[in-house]
């Protein structure tokens, strides 16, 4: 994440002159199927989505869209059948329920369910997947079109709650080594420099937020995932799976080769 496009690039296999993702027009949502509504008379931060303590914490507004605020929620759906380059791609079921405050660089993945898992769900089953299917594309998609001119004032990415069994269980890992339990708001922190923190980041959750962040790397600058907060949401009904907080960090700049050998003339 903190290299180049050529450096992320050259972590593909086999390896690519460039790690910048294939989809970068916001019609190819449309283009491979997808449709999306406005979901925000759908929901609320009290009990729906039970996080409001936790974006007041992050100093964050906590009004949603219809009341006033910048948190705005779409739903997204694999409903349509299209044809590309002589193949038929039938609806899969996918959806990714999202929050995005573009204002304040939030992303909030609430509920997704892709294209692989929804369509193995179907009867009969589609085995012909869109070619378009990976959330940190889809993501990226809906955040450029709703943010604009904002995309690249993205600073958090939430996953909550965590439904995915190998994340619940690298979480749970996580913190029987750290001595930690899940709890509430503020819940517990692990850095990156921690090998918890690291195993958190490689789940499935975290990897599709890295992947968004390695893939671009024109739009948003070079930026990394500096330490993700492990919590638990506010809801009454218990116990509540984990949730995430990945923080997103700009990469500090490094000094000109000249300016480092000064200072070391200097000392």
């Amino acid at each position: 994440m903190a290299g180049d496009e050529k450096r992320a690039g050259n972590s593909f296999k086999p390896p690519k002159e460039s790690g910048e993702s294939d989809y970068q027009n916001t019609n190819d949502l449309k283009k491979w199927g997808y449709g999306a509504a406005a979901w925000d008379d759908y929901y609320d931060l009290d009990a729906s989505l039970p996080i409001k303590r936790v974006l007041a914490g992050l100093n964050v507004d906590t009004r949603t869209l219809s009341e006033g605020g910048n948190n705005r929620c779409m739903q997204l759906e694999h409903k349509n059948e299209v044809t590309i380059d002589g193949t038929t791609y039938q609806p899969t079921a996918a959806y990714f329920t999202t929050v995005f405050n573009p204002t304040e660089g939030v992303i909030i993945a609430w509920g997704s369910y892709g294209a692989k898992y929804q369509g193995s769900k179907q009867d009969p089953p589609i085995n012909v997947l869109p070619k378009l299917q990976n959330w940190s594309d889809i993501a990226w998609l809906q955040w450029v079109q709703i943010a604009g001119d904002m995309a690249k004032n993205l600073r958090f990415v939430f996953r909550s709650p965590v439904a995915n069994t190998e994340a619940q269980w690298l979480i749970s890992r996580a913190l029987e080594r750290s001595g930690k339990q899940l709890s509430t708001w503020p819940g517990v922190e692990f850095g990156m420099d921690t090998d918890e923190g690291k195993a958190i980041l490689s789940s499935p959750n975290g990897s599709g937020v890295a992947y968004l962040l390695l893939t671009h790397k024109r739009q948003l600058g070079r930026k990394i995932i500096s330490k993700v907060t492990v919590f638990a949401d506010d809801g009454k009904k218990q116990p509540r799976p984990p949730s995430l907080i990945y923080h997103v960090v700009d990469v500090p700049l490094e000094e000109p080769e000249g300016e480092k050998e000064e200072k070391v003339e200097r000392a």
